[in-house]
């Protein structure tokens, strides 16, 4: 991708938290949707057989005796321990004689080997079926009042984009989320809102349809170049499949999902991070370190800051900023203080140069995106506030 040096007063980063408003669970409240049978019913999954239910709820009780959060990734990182664990079993001879030395070990062995492959692939089935939902449709169909937040939502994003630009709109946002929700918004409401059919970059040429493939020369070619929302999925998505060795593009396959091999999807999290440093991830980051060399406020919107390798670009490119960045963090479970010391604790573990912001140049929201009451208004008001104090040398 080339380096077309782009600047804005406004960038944003979207956690899990900025789609709660619409039915998308955070990692934090994901596991409920592989222990209780009533939500797998109303999300079209079938109940867990009783094998892979008993093994991550014994995950649950172990990530609990070693004080890590029960959380999407940490279930996913346990299977991958317990996956790599099985693999050097089968590879290895020396391992396999001194531990596995009859048949009935090697029988419990297969079993147990078993039951971690099945619980790996209903933790992935049921990511791929929650995320790539479109809740916007669902909404529309029974929900009046959420359709119209997501309405103001989108109205919300092109009113940051005007910010940084009013006659073309320009916004890049960042996000580690797999859901389509900002697609499915997008396409819902452009052409009630504005009169441009090309709002949403995404590495599609358009609204994209099964079997598309992302293309990052998609940013920058001259009808979308610093124009329009430009969204980088960092993470990848829940409808991104790759096709398999050979095939290096990434294919965007939603209504066909199920017919795609689950293992295929171009997702992050523990045990599905072969291909980290391509494509989605490796355009995301880039153009996020070299946008925030040069944004004035970054806006975090549940955000979490438990990732370390979105706080070690921020804290990096901070250190190579002339003038220092301002951070407004939107959320109703974070403090001033936990925000400073989650990016402290990541300084100290980034390899890298790192700068945290002063404590002034960063602000609190402890509000709910899409939830609390002019929750847009609060959010714009704040902005203003920040950008017109870095105007005056206040920040």
């Amino acid at each position: 991708m080339q380096n077309s040096h782009t600047s804005s007063k406004i960038s944003l980063f979207l956690g899990a938290g900025s789609s709660v408003f619409a039915g998308y669970r955070t990692f934090q409240t994901f596991p409920e949707l592989m222990f209780k049978n009533k939500l797998r019913e109303q999300e079209g999954l079938n109940a867990l057989d009783e094998d892979t239910k008993k093994l991550l709820k014994n995950i649950g009780m172990f990530l609990n005796n070693i004080d890590r959060p029960q959380t999407h990734d940490n279930f996913m990182w346990v299977l991958d321990r317990y996956n790599n664990l099985s693999e050097n079993f089968r590879l290895d001879s020396e391992l396999k004689s001194r531990f596995i030395s009859n048949t009935v070990q090697q029988s419990d062995f297969g079993i147990f080997d078993s039951i971690v492959r099945n619980a790996k692939l209903e933790m992935i089935r049921t990511t791929v079926n929650h995320y790539s939902r479109n809740s916007v449709s669902l909404a529309k169909a029974s929900h009046k009042n959420l359709y119209n937040t997501m309405k103001t939502v989108t109205e919300f994003y092109l009113k940051l984009a005007k910010i940084n630009n009013q006659h073309d709109l320009f916004l890049p946002i960042f996000t580690t989320n797999y859901d389509l929700l900002l697609e499915d918004m997008f396409d819902e409401f452009k052409l009630e809102l504005t009169d441009n059919k090309y709002l949403l970059v995404n590495g599609f040429y358009g609204s994209p349809k099964d079997e598309e493939h992302w293309d990052f020369e998609c940013y920058d070619c001259p009808d979308f170049k610093q124009k329009y929302i430009h969204l980088y999925r960092i993470h990848g998505c829940a409808s991104w499949f790759w096709h398999g060795f050979g095939d290096p593009k990434i294919y965007f396959n939603r209504a066909s999902m199920l017919k795609e091999t689950f293992e295929k999807v171009c997702a992050m999290f523990p045990g599905n991070e072969i291909y980290k440093g391509n494509n989605p991830h490796h355009c995301g980051f880039m153009k996020f370190f070299e946008i925030l060399q040069r944004t004035s406020l970054l806006i975090f919107i549940g955000f979490s800051f438990r990732d370390d390798d979105v706080i070690h670009l921020t804290l990096s490119a901070n250190y190579y900023r002339k003038k220092p960045l301002n951070i407004l963090v939107v959320d109703p479970d974070l403090k001033h203080q936990s925000v400073v010391s989650r990016l402290e604790d990541a300084a100290r573990r980034n390899q890298f140069p790192s700068k945290i912001p002063d404590h002034n140049n960063i602000s609190i929201l402890d509000i709910a995106f899409g939830e609390s009451q002019n929750f847009e208004d609060k959010i714009i008001e704040t902005i203003n506030h920040i950008l017109e104090g870095e105007k005056h040398g206040n920040c």
